[in-house]
């Protein structure tokens, strides 16, 4: 069969439609989406079984505040003390975790309901952000263009502006391909021989540290329950090898299985093993989130990259085009 993309009913958010779609794709595969967000809100293997952790209702995403499924920005992870310098003037971000800025500010793009439409065999979703949003320069426009093709989930981001700016932008699903209560039991591999050292507050000390010898040593597949070590599970960036603005290996993940290979034409992968989940937070089918219970593969670039100069430029410049491709790639073995 060939991929079917359609609406569904639509939900509600501030008093607006919050319009939900979903995509089939040949082999089976089926995922779901919601506006606010430009959301991934569920993928079915052709089995029927769900590998997307968070909410069931867009109203319980947005309570959670968790990013669940959403794509992230105008500048996703963190932002030290919500500040930057862009062409030698000091920029002040919203600080919604004191002190720092986290995933756009408190109204990012993961709580925008973005405009929405069928466009072939694509669901493309389209959002403009004002200048000083959030403290953001520049008026800035993106577009997320989602595909099923067989087997393979892709999502391409571009974005504009109209004047200097800073932009990271990424899709931040969270997994749990077993079903089980936590992700202790899943395999994961990632191409990364370094990552990015932080303090306390999980800000990037501008450090570059090899991997070998650490827990973070995931360059070959390692199960998660030997990883944790100390039971805190992860919130870090790694460094990936693949060359930016090419499309590169960053992650595989297996379970029970079912397995997925990430790519992404950016240079870094956030890996987040939902530590600050709790029964407060709700799941679907009336379960509550637990910790460690899901993990999120983030590519994207550097936290704090507009900090540190050695970290790659988040710049986007009038005239240029910002362009983020991600690929799933499902199989099941």
């Amino acid at each position: 069969m060939a991929t079917r993309v359609a609406e569904l009913e639509a939900g509600t958010f501030e008093g607006e439609a919050a319009r939900n779609f979903e995509i089939v794709s040949e082999s089976g595969f089926r995922a779901t989406f919601n506006a606010v967000g430009a959301r991934l809100m569920a993928l079915h293997y052709p089995d029927g079984f769900d590998i997307v952790a968070g909410p069931e209702r867009i109203e319980d995403m947005l309570e959670s505040d968790i990013y669940a499924g959403a794509i992230c920005g105008r500048f996703a992870n963190r932002i030290g003390n919500g500040r930057f310098m862009l062409n030698d003037k000091e920029r002040q971000l919203t600080q919604n975790l004191p002190p720092h800025h986290l995933h756009g500010g408190v109204n990012g793009f993961h709580r925008k309901n973005w405009v929405s439409e069928i466009e072939d065999d694509a669901l493309v979703f389209s959002l403009v952000s004002k200048s000083q949003e959030e403290g953001y320069p520049g008026r800035f426009r993106a577009r997320a263009v989602y595909r099923f093709d067989d087997d393979i989930l892709s999502l391409d981001i571009e974005a504009r502006t109209r004047r200097p700016t800073i932009v990271n932008l990424t899709n931040h699903a969270y997994w749990n391909l077993s079903g089980a209560k936590t992700i202790t039991n899943h395999v994961l591999q990632i191409s990364a021989q370094a990552y990015t050292p932080t303090d306390q507050t999980l800000i990037p000390t501008g450090a570059v540290s090899f991997v070998s010898g650490t827990n973070y040593d995931f360059r070959e597949p390692t199960l998660l329950e030997e990883a944790f070590g100390d039971d805190q599970g992860f919130d870090t960036n790694f460094c990936l090898e693949g060359p930016r603005y090419e499309l590169h290996h960053a992650a595989t993940l297996m379970a029970q299985g079912r397995e997925f290979d990430l790519f992404t034409t950016e240079p870094g992968l956030q890996l987040y093993t939902a530590g600050h989940h709790g029964p407060e937070l709700k799941g679907k089918n009336g379960q509550p989130l637990r910790r460690f219970g899901s993990i999120a593969l983030e590519p994207q670039n550097w936290p704090d990259a507009p900090n540190h100069p050695n970290f790659p430029s988040a710049v986007l410049k009038q005239g240029e085009v910002y362009h983020h491709r991600m690929e799933w790639r499902f199989r099941q073995v």
